[in-house]
């Protein structure tokens, strides 16, 4: 199998990364194969105040990610089709 528990623990060295870089206060991962959740992991705090912690309970809003991805996507199309 592809996913190793040694590249599912570069997750840890990624996410942590992000965190002491202050990309983001916090986030969920959560990877699925073939049906089955392999890696569900929360880090970090929902604001840089560090209020609490990140659950794998916490509901994030995606909105600002669809904006990125349609971009990206149709831009994609875009230049596949030599526009």
């Amino acid at each position: 199998d592809p996913l190793e528990t040694g590249q599912l623990m570069q997750i840890d060295t990624i996410v942590n990364e992000g965190l002491a870089e202050h990309a983001y206060p916090g986030c969920q991962v959560l990877v699925a194969r073939h049906g089955a959740v392999i890696w569900n992991k929360a880090y970090g705090s929902p604001t840089y105040a560090g209020m609490r912690a990140v659950t794998t309970d916490d509901i994030f809003d995606l909105a600002s990610i669809s904006k990125v991805a349609g971009t990206t996507l149709a831009l994609m199309k875009l230049v596949d089709e030599g526009k």
